[in-house]
C-alpha cells in the first residue's frame, strides 16, 4: 500500500484572500481586530495618495506586538489555533480574542499585493521586519509548504514605536488602483463603525480608539457627522438589558428597559418629554423551542427564561428612531436637517457588537436580519421603518464565542439555534418599543396632519360632525341630499366590508382547526397497521367533517332575526370545544347553566357569532403567555343592569391588554403575531351597526370572579 500526502498549491493563498473577505473595508476591519486582540488602546489608519497609482495604507497600533517566534508559529501559520479553543484567553485588559479562524492575515491580500510589517514587544529593543509581495510569493513555489519568507530583525534605535511596543502594517500596490470618493466614504463609514458609538459596551473603561487620516482627501468625509450627537436627537429612544435572574428560585429572565420620547426636548412648545423606566419587567416571547412541542402547542406564548439565555448571556441594546417628515425634521433638527437625513441614510439598520466590537454585516444597508421591512409591509401604521431606525445589540464574547460562530467570510453568524433565539428575542423587544411609542406617534401624526386622529372605528360620528358644521353655517338643506347619499354609501360599504372581513377571520379559524385535524390523521396513518388503529383514523375523518360542518354557517350571510345570546354562546362552545381541550383552557359560562340572565338580540347571527369567536380566539392565543403551572381559563357572562343596554362579557386570566382601550379597536393595531389587527375593529363595527358598542373593561369593576383578571371585553347590545 502506498501512502500519499495531502498538498495545497500556492494559488490557494490568492483564492483565500479574495473569497474569505467580502470587501476592502472588511479586510481592514480584520487587521484592526488583530490590534484589539493585541490589547491596543490606539489604532491609526493612514491612507495616502488616494486616487493615484501610489496609494498607500498604513495600520499602526500600540498593542503588545509579536516576537519572532509568534510571527513564525502564529502569524505565518494559516488556520492556527492560537486564539481558538483552550488557547482563547482573557487578555490583561479583560478582552477575549475576536479572531479565531487563523486566516485573518490573508485579509491584506484582498486590498494590495505588497505588505510591509514591523512589530516590537515591550521591554525589547528589537524590531522584527517582514516584507513581501503576495503574487511573487505565490509564484515562487508550486506548493504552499515550500514557500519561504525572509524575516529580518534590527535594533530600534529610531524609537519607531513611541509606546515601546506595537505593530505597523503598510500596504502598497493596490488591487483597485484608484479609489474614488464613493468608495472612500463607504470605507470610512465601515471602519469608523468598528468602535461602537452606542452606550452599551459591556466594559466602558476599556479604551480602544480608531483614528482615520485620509491626507488631502479628508474633505471627502468632512460632512459625515459624528454619531453620538445625532443619536441624542432621535425622536424615540429605547434601551434595554436582558439577563438571567439573580434569584435562583426565579426561572424567568430579567428584562429592564427605558423608553424616552423627545429626550432633547428640542420641540418643547409642541411636545413634552416623556420617559418610562421599568427595572423589574419580564419579556413575553413566542415559544422559541416549538420543534420540541406537539402541533397543538406551536402557537403557545411564554416568558423568556434563564435557560433561553444559555449560550447568549447578558444582552444589551439600544434603538433610536427618527421621523423624516419635512415638518417634523424642521421642528426637531432646524438647521441640521441635511446632516441628520444624510446620517440616517448612511447608518440605518440594527448592528450587532460583541464586547463593543462590531460583527459585520448586521446593520448594513442591504441587511435586514430582524425582518423589519417585512413587518412594515404587513402593517405599515403599526411599525417603525428600518430606514429611520438605528440600533445596536451588544453581546458578551465570553458567553457566545462557542455558540454564535462568525462565518469564515466575516459576514454574520452561522444560523443555528442560538442565533434563532437571539433574533426572535430582539424582535420581541423591538415590538415592545413600538407599542410603548404608540401614543407619542399619534401626537406626531396629529401635528403632521393638522387634526386629531379619529379613535372611533367607522364613519358615522364623522358624518354627524359634518351635519353639525353645516347646520352651524345654515347650509344643511343645501347639502342634505349629498350628505344623505354619502351616509347611504357608507352603510352599504360598511356591510360589505364587515361581511367579507368576518368571513376572512372565520376562514383563518377553520384553516387552523382543519390543519390540526389533518396533521393528526397524517401521523396516525404513518404508524397505523392494525384494524383498531384504522378505526381510529375513520373516527378522526368523521371528526374533521364535523369541524367543517360546524363552521359552514359562519361563512354564509344571514338575514336579521331575533335570537337568544345563549344560542350564540352554545354555538361558540361547539366550535372551540376541541381547541379548549388541546390548549388546556377551562371554559365556563353561567349563561349556559341559567345562573345569569339571558337576553334577546336582533341582528345577523353569523356576524355576532364571528365577533364572539374572534374574542375567544384572541383569548386562547394570549393565554399561551401564562405560566405553564397556571390553569388557563375563559369566562363568558351577561350583565343587564350596569350598561346602557344588555352586555355580554368575555374575560380570561391571561396577561390582558398592553395597549390603550381606544387604540386596540383601531384597524391594523395588534400585539398578536402574524395578525392583521382587524378583528376587534370589525367586531366593533358590527356592534355599532346595531346601535351597540364594544367596550374594553377592567374586570375588577364588575361582578366577575377575581381569578379572571386578564382581558375583559363587553359586547353591549340595545335592549329590546
Amino acid at each position: 500500500m502506498t501512502k500519499a500526502k495531502l498538498k495545497a498549491r500556492s494559488h490557494i493563498l490568492s483564492l483565500l484572500g479574495d473569497e474569505l473577505i467580502g470587501s476592502d473595508a472588511l479586510a481592514v476591519f480584520e487587521l484592526v481586530k488583530n490590534s484589539y486582540d493585541a490589547d491596543a488602546t490606539n489604532v491609526d489608519i493612514i491612507f495616502e495618495g488616494i486616487g493615484t497609482d501610489n496609494q498607500r495604507l498604513t495600520i499602526r497600533d500600540n498593542g503588545h506586538g509579536m516576537t519572532s517566534k509568534v510571527i513564525d508559529k502564529v502569524w505565518l501559520t494559516l488556520g492556527t489555533d492560537f486564539k481558538r479553543g483552550s488557547n482563547r484567553k482573557v487578555s490583561n485588559k479583560g478582552r477575549i480574542s475576536l479572531g479565531n479562524k487563523g486566516v485573518g492575515r490573508l485579509a491584506v491580500h484582498k486590498i494590495a499585493s505588497n505588505i510591509d510589517l514591523k512589530t516590537k514587544v515591550l521591554d525589547s529593543n528589537i524590531v522584527h521586519h517582514l516584507s513581501f509581495n503576495w503574487q511573487n510569493l505565490i509564484d515562487s513555489e508550486e506548493y504552499i509548504q515550500n514557500i519561504e519568507v525572509e524575516l529580518n530583525s534590527y535594533e530600534d534605535n529610531k524609537e519607531e514605536f513611541s509606546d515601546g511596543q506595537g505593530t505597523e502594517i503598510i500596504l502598497t500596490d493596490f488591487k483597485d488602483k484608484k479609489w474614488n470618493k464613493t468608495k472612500i466614504r463607504d470605507f470610512y463609514r465601515k471602519v469608523s463603525s468598528i468602535k461602537s458609538p452606542f452606550e452599551i459596551t459591556e466594559n466602558n473603561e476599556d479604551e480602544f480608539n480608531v483614528s482615520i487620516d485620509l491626507g488631502d482627501k479628508n474633505d471627502w468625509i468632512a460632512d459625515i457627522h459624528g454619531p453620538k450627537a445625532i443619536l441624542k436627537k432621535a425622536v424615540y429612544k429605547f434601551n434595554f438589558v436582558l439577563e438571567k435572574s439573580s434569584d435562583k428560585d426565579i426561572d424567568v429572565a430579567k428584562f429592564s428597559w427605558r423608553y424616552v420620547f423627545n429626550e432633547q426636548n428640542v420641540a418643547d412648545s409642541k411636545f413634552s418629554n416623556r420617559t418610562v423606566i421599568k427595572n423589574e419587567d419580564t419579556l413575553d416571547v413566542k415559544d422559541l423551542l416549538n420543534e420540541y412541542y406537539d402541533d397543538s402547542e406551536k402557537d403557545s406564548k411564554r416568558k423568556l427564561t434563564n435557560a433561553d439565555l444559555d449560550g447568549i448571556g447578558k444582552v444589551q441594546g439600544e434603538f433610536y428612531v427618527y421621523n423624516l417628515n419635512g415638518n417634523i425634521v424642521s421642528l426637531f433638527f432646524q438647521n441640521e436637517k441635511t446632516a441628520i437625513k444624510q446620517f440616517i441614510k448612511d447608518n440605518y439598520g440594527v448592528r450587532i457588537y460583541r464586547d463593543g466590537v462590531r460583527v459585520f454585516n448586521y446593520g448594513e444597508v442591504g441587511d435586514d436580519w430582524l425582518g423589519l421591512d417585512y413587518q412594515k409591509i404587513q402593517r405599515a401604521g403599526d411599525h417603525f421603518s428600518r430606514k429611520v431606525t438605528i440600533g445596536a445589540i451588544n453581546l458578551p464574547l465570553g458567553d457566545t464565542n462557542e455558540t454564535l460562530i462568525e462565518k469564515t467570510n466575516r459576514e454574520g453568524f452561522t444560523e443555528n439555534k442560538y442565533f434563532d433565539i437571539l433574533k426572535i428575542t430582539i424582535l420581541e423587544v423591538f415590538r415592545k418599543f413600538e407599542r410603548e411609542a404608540g401614543s407619542d406617534r399619534d401626537l406626531i401624526q396629529e401635528y403632521v396632519d393638522g387634526f386629531k386622529p379619529v379613535k372611533k372605528a367607522g364613519l358615522s360620528e364623522t358624518i354627524d360632525e359634518l351635519k353639525d358644521k353645516l347646520k352651524d353655517k345654515g347650509i344643511e338643506k343645501e347639502f342634505e341630499p349629498l350628505v344623505g347619499r354619502i351616509e347611504q354609501d357608507y352603510i352599504v360599504m360598511r356591510d360589505v366590508m364587515v361581511q367579507s372581513g368576518m368571513s376572512g377571520l372565520n376562514l383563518s379559524i377553520v384553516f387552523h382547526e382543519v390543519d390540526r385535524e389533518l396533521r393528526d390523521i397524517e401521523k396516525r396513518l404513518e404508524y397505523t397497521d392494525s384494524k383498531s388503529e384504522i378505526d381510529d383514523v375513520r373516527i378522526k375523518v368523521k371528526s374533521l367533517v364535523s369541524v367543517i360542518d360546524t363552521f359552514t354557517p359562519l361563512l354564509k350571510s344571514t338575514k336579521e332575526k331575533d335570537f337568544k345570546v345563549s344560542d350564540s354562546i352554545k354555538r361558540a362552545y361547539q366550535i372551540y370545544e376541541r381547541r379548549f381541550s388541546s390548549h388546556n383552557v377551562l371554559f365556563s359560562s353561567p349563561i349556559l347553566t341559567e345562573e345569569v340572565s339571558d337576553f334577546q338580540i336582533r341582528g345577523k347571527s353569523n356576524l355576532i357569532l364571528s365577533a364572539i369567536n374572534n374574542i375567544i380566539d384572541n383569548s386562547i392565543y394570549f393565554l399561551g403567555y401564562n405560566d405553564k403551572n397556571t390553569q388557563k381559563a375563559i369566562h363568558i357572562t351577561t350583565d343587564v343592569d350596569n350598561f346602557n343596554g344588555n352586555a355580554l362579557i368575555i374575560t380570561d386570566n391571561g396577561p390582558g391588554f398592553s395597549l390603550d382601550s381606544e387604540v386596540v379597536i383601531q384597524p391594523f393595531v395588534t400585539s398578536k403575531d402574524n395578525s392583521m389587527g382587524i378583528g376587534l375593529y370589525l367586531s366593533n363595527i358590527v356592534l355599532e351597526s346595531m346601535g351597540g358598542q364594544l367596550l374594553i373593561l377592567d374586570s375588577s369593576d364588575y361582578d366577575i370572579p377575581k381569578i379572571y383578571n386578564g382581558a375583559c371585553i363587553a359586547l353591549v347590545f340595545p335592549k329590546k
